[in-house]
């Protein structure tokens, strides 16, 4: 305490203020058109200049809209700029020495930015007083957690993992040891989905209408004919059940007409009694059949609307026919994160313009694609030159001040690979800030880096000029983002999600790592971490993203058991394999970022990539058993041929035991590579994604499932149906539905059992790219 107060008083004898203090302010009603002032700004380095303000008028359109202060800019600086130009938002605008808005935007694309809008103080300052749930986030267990540089990483790796895997520990054994804990964690989480849900107004049956549309394909070529087969079916399901229960009316009338004629003479009354007991014993018999009839009724009717459901399903999606077919697993995944994308797609008219480097070519291309989805638009931008990524003693700075006019930063991505934007500080008030005078990514409450600036110069245009920057050390956190401009807190910083990157190029013998930190946004982290690992690979063979990859990622996390979720496939692609090798990334990390339960701690993101130009893929081209009959039971070995690509046929012996409870008769199966799966029994997994089901699996099982899947390189031997005619079309539609049926009821433990038993398959060195089919005969036991 007492050195605290020495420091307090040394500051005050030399002058120099402990936090800036909020300037004098001028609110709308007390400015007039014609009013002169100046606007402070930095071009190059730490050099602050103005440039000339006339305020022309303030734009009032009533409570739907925001203020705004229209204004022309002139002098030496704006005539060398041509106008106001990006990077300048932000800046602080004086009248008569009173602070009163920042400069925000333009007055119209085709219109030379002379004039200009100025975002009103006293609209920005509302931003202070808005709600930061999201600031609580470090207090769930979501800490921030240093990257290392990589010569600390060499030194440290032996134990860099058991470090993450003790945080892991901790806090499951702190937080969640207890069911008030567990509990607690629950309410937080349920809390902030209700701020969430609470800015959104659902009417009655639009969740359904939404859930009816998003089932649709939305390339259907032709809705009426679809329309028309729907309702031929309906037609004849009606048609069926009306013929059904006329034939029970009829069987009912016969047999009573049979009793009529049969009726037997008088009885004495004992025969009679013993008569009414035996006709009231059956009745209950009869009775109790019935009851179980109908049951087994409505239980096959349920059934049949849960198939029917399923089949409309893929008939809408023009898929029916292909509902037993195999498809690729990994461009299923890949057509499922798309579509999570266009239905999560912000709905701010305005794109947010998003700076970033370390992204080139078809890597840059996949992140404007990702972040298409939020509504951001990246831009190849400014680099990073001061100190490379470390621990906080290197990339943070704990000492920082910021002054009104200063340059700053807005990153996502920090650390190797970039992701963010730069503006001016517009306010500051202790250790609050205020800036941008509009916003950047228009979210609201946000969990951003705040960092330092660099301005190295300008570059002006015809019409649109930009401050050409770079980011600085970490200073804080950026904690709102809304349409009069962003806020941040210094000497606070927001939790991230660290990510580590290690590429081998065998084809030039190279090895690169590579290392960033996501800050925790559930919305972004999923996409900057599949975009850091393709450019990694990129940027690593220096070449477009052909060929054949291993890869191999682990994500430290406390949503599973043993603490660390782990991969391994193989993919191959002749034009963009980077694509298929972070699909199933970004799925695990998406799973994580929409935990109906509490935000998930992710500890640490770790990506292994072996990388070749060579094309590693092998063609099945038989499977032979070793035997044509068999018994329940018995093991048949399958002797299946592989043709690799340019390279020698090989064989590959697989030994399948079929199941004791195999019925008589042809037993068909498909061999085939593990990137293949059945459409009909995909659906109604955990892997699909679809946000009106994701609170009905836990996050683990879902993760669960994506462990699971078989892998691009390996031989599968699984049984299937011989299909010879539409009959056995037909039969193998049912049969995959109600495999699916039955899939989606089951357990974990039960899901991981049944494909156990159905399956066998064997590890190869290539990607198997097709598959074929066999069959032997199963003899009675």
């Amino acid at each position: 305490m007492v050195k605290f107060f020495v420091t307090i008083c040394l500051m005050l004898l030399l002058g120099i203020t402990p936090a800036m203090a909020m300037p004098e302010i001028m609110t709308t009603e007390q400015i007039k058109p014609g009013m002169q002032g100046y606007a402070e700004t930095m071009v190059q380095g730490n050099q602050k200049v103005r440039f000339n303000v006339e305020i022309m008028g303030v734009v009032n359109n009533g409570g739907g809209s925001y203020k705004q202060i229209l204004a022309r800019a002139y002098g030496d600086l704006i005539d060398d700029t041509n106008g106001v130009i990006h990077g300048m938002s932000g800046s602080p605008v004086y009248v008569d020495g009173k602070l009163i808005g920042a400069v925000a935007r333009s007055v119209g694309q085709d219109v030379l930015p002379y004039k200009f809008y100025i975002t009103p103080v006293e609209e920005m300052m509302k931003i202070w007083q808005m709600p930061d749930p999201l600031s609580t986030i470090n207090k769930s267990g979501v800490k921030p957690v240093g990257v290392l540089t990589l010569e600390e990483y060499e030194k440290q790796r032996e134990t860099y993992d058991e470090d993450v895997d003790k945080e892991v520990e901790k806090y499951k054994s702190k937080i969640l040891s207890t069911p008030e804990g567990e509990t607690r964690e629950k309410g937080k989480a349920q809390k902030r989905l209700e701020e969430i849900l609470s800015d959104f107004e659902v009417k009655d049956g639009e969740a359904e209408k939404l859930q009816d549309d998003l089932a649709q394909n939305t390339d259907t070529e032709n809705p009426d004919e679809t329309a028309t087969e729907d309702e031929a079916v309906k037609d004849d399901a009606e048609e069926a059940a009306e013929t059904a229960d006329d034939g029970s009316e009829k069987e009912t009338a016969q047999a009573e007409v049979i009793v009529e004629e049969n009726e037997p003479e008088p009885e004495s009354d004992t025969e009679v009694s013993e008569t009414e007991a035996a006709v009231k014993g059956d009745e209950a018999d009869k009775e109790d059949k019935d009851k179980e009839e109908k049951d087994k009724a409505a239980s096959a009717e349920t059934d049949t609307a849960n198939s029917e459901k399923i089949i409309a399903a893929l008939q809408n999606a023009g898929m029916k026919e292909k509902a037993n077919e195999d498809i690729s697993i990994s461009k299923f995944i890949l057509d499922s994160i798309a579509k999570q994308r266009e239905m999560n797609k912000n709905s701010y008219s305005a794109p947010a313009d998003v700076y970033v480097s370390g992204f080139t070519g078809s890597s840059f291309n996949f992140l404007k694609e990702a972040m298409a989805g939020d509504n951001m638009v990246p831009y190849q931008g400014s680099v990073f030159v001061g100190d490379g990524v470390g621990t906080s003693g290197s990339d943070i700075k704990t000492d920082a001040v910021l002054h009104e006019g200063d340059a700053v930063g807005v990153v996502m991505a920090y650390g190797d690979f970039f992701a963010g934007g730069t503006g001016t500080v517009t306010a500051v008030n202790g250790d609050k800030i205020l800036a941008f005078g509009h916003p950047m990514t228009y979210k609201g409450n946000v969990n951003y880096f705040l960092t330092e600036a660099d301005v190295i110069g300008t570059a002006g245009g015809i019409l649109n000029g930009v401050k050409v920057s770079s980011f600085g050390k970490i200073i804080g956190r950026v904690n709102q983002d809304r349409f009069s401009g962003v806020s941040g807190i210094l000497h606070q910083y927001p939790a991230s999600v660290p990510i580590r990157v290690f590429v081998k190029d065998k084809n030039l013998g190279r090895e690169e790592e590579y290392a960033a930190k996501i800050a925790y946004d559930e919305d972004i982290i999923p996409a900057l971490a599949a975009s850091i690992v393709y450019a990694s690979m990129e940027r690593t063979a220096d070449r477009s993203g052909y060929g054949t990859a291993n890869v191999n990622f682990s994500i430290k996390t406390d949503e599973v058991p043993e603490g660390v979720f782990e991969r391994e496939n193989m993919f191959y692609d002749a034009k963009d394999v980077g694509q298929f090798v972070v699909g199933e990334l970004t799925q695990a990390v998406y799973f994580l970022c929409t935990n109906m339960d509490k935000p998930s701690n992710i500890f640490d993101i770790r990506v292994d990539v072996d990388y070749t130009s060579n094309r590693n893929t092998a063609s099945i081209v038989s499977a032979i058993p070793d035997k044509e009959k068999v018994k329940p039971g018995e093991t048949v070995v399958f002797k299946v041929m592989i043709k690799p690509y340019r390279k020698e046929a090989e064989t590959v012996e697989i030994p399948y035991v079929v199941p004791k409870t195999q019925k008589e008769g042809t037993m068909a199966f498909e061999v085939k590579g593990g990137g293949f799966v059945q459409l009909a029994e995909v659906l109604q997994s955990g892997l699909v994604i679809n946000p009106q089901e994701a609170g009905q699996m836990s996050t683990a099982d879902r993760l669960n499932d994506l462990k699971n899947l078989n892998k691009n390189n390996e031989i599968v031997i699984t049984p299937t149906v011989d299909i010879q005619s539409e009959q056995d079309q037909s039969k193998a539609i049912a049969d995959a539905v109600k495999l699916s049926e039955k899939l989606s009821k089951m357990s974990k433990k039960e899901r991981e059992e049944l494909n156990k038993n159905r399956e066998t398959k064997v590890a190869t060195k290539y990607v198997i790219d097709n598959f074929v089919q066999t069959s032997i005969e199963v003899e009675k036991d």
